[in-house]
């Protein structure tokens, strides 16, 4: 079976960024959407499914047809003759397979599969057990620049992003001490900086021969926030918190995060205090911070279809049940 690439990490991290330089590759193919509905799969079907009945296939790709991500696909359905030329028997990883290499963008049949979903990062053990040989790229960006540009895309906490940043790194700290051949690491700062060294050591650990200038991109990776519009990497896309962030807020965000940017190569200043955000006050930024989701959603597309656009993220989004 191939080895399927995920990237993973916060929004706002680059996890577009580095999947649009992947898929310049020749031999990498990663569909330009985020699936986001695994995890809600395997809580409503469970890893033990009985693929052998055909009911139950035909139940999975019902479901599936109904996905934010199948919504936004201008590619045809995907039907059951897609599933009917794999060499094993139907599971969760030859299912998810079918679907992520039909919605990929090349139609190499060689080429290596993979998705971009963010919150996939709460979820490491869930994919490691779907498919026991993924390699898994995790991208991390400066929580305070994180912060600010969680605010700067869609008005949120900077204080309840920092700890939704944190808590994810716990649960990756977790999956790299147990799985370290199958978990890679990086930087976006790194990214920035050097991306052909990057570039080429994410090539070594996923098994792909590197190609040059896969950094050089012909269209617009963001549509929000600062790099929106720019096309390719913009080197000084950094430290940006330093401008949009008062000297309490980051204060703030280095006292939530210190344990974990620690741990993470970011910020190892002793006399940073640990604070946690109690769990009423995490209730009311989580409150406000999907009042916010809403009206951009509503504003971007408009009130009806904002709102079910809402509605269906929060039943499938990755980050559902997990980041509080």
């Amino acid at each position: 079976m191939t080895k399927p690439i995920f990237i993973s990490g916060m929004p706002r991290s680059g996890t577009k960024l580095l999947r649009d330089i992947l898929n310049n590759h020749s031999k990498i193919s990663i569909p330009d959407s985020e699936t986001q509905f695994i995890p809600e799969f395997i809580r409503t079907y469970g890893l033990e499914y009985d693929f052998s009945e055909a009911e139950n296939f035909q139940a999975l790709l019902h479901r599936f047809h109904s996905t934010k991500f199948f919504l936004v696909q201008k590619k045809p359905r995907i039907e059951e003759v897609h599933f009917q030329n794999v060499a094993s028997e139907l599971s969760w990883a030859i299912f998810f397979e079918c679907i992520l290499r039909y919605y990929g963008v090349k139609d190499e049949a060689s080429a290596r599969f993979g998705d971009k979903t963010p919150g996939y990062i709460l979820h490491l053990d869930m994919l490691k057990k779907i498919w026991p040989d993924i390699k898994m790229v995790h991208i991390i960006r400066d929580p305070r620049d994180y912060s600010a540009s969680v605010r700067q895309a869609w008005g949120m906490s900077v204080r309840r992003a920092a700890h939704r940043w944190s808590t994810a790194m716990d649960v990756a700290l977790e999956y790299r001490q147990k799985y370290p051949d199958n978990y890679l690491e990086i930087h976006y700062e790194d990214l920035l900086n050097d991306p052909d060294n990057i570039i080429e050591k994410i090539c070594f650990f996923i098994g792909c021969d590197f190609e040059k200038d896969l950094s050089i991109l012909n269209h617009a990776t963001e549509n929000l926030g600062s790099a929106k519009g720019h096309i390719g990497l913009i080197a000084t896309n950094r430290n940006k918190y330093k401008e949009n962030l008062t000297r309490s807020e980051i204060e703030s965000i280095e006292s939530i995060c210190c344990a974990t940017g620690s741990a993470m190569g970011y910020f190892n200043d002793s006399t940073i205090k640990a604070k946690k955000l109690g769990s009423g006050r995490l209730l009311l930024l989580k409150l406000y911070d999907g009042a916010n989701a809403l009206r951009f959603h509503c504003k971007e597309k408009g009130i009806i279809k904002g709102l079910r656009y809402f509605l269906k993220l929060h039943k499938e989004g990755a980050f559902k049940g997990k980041a509080k």
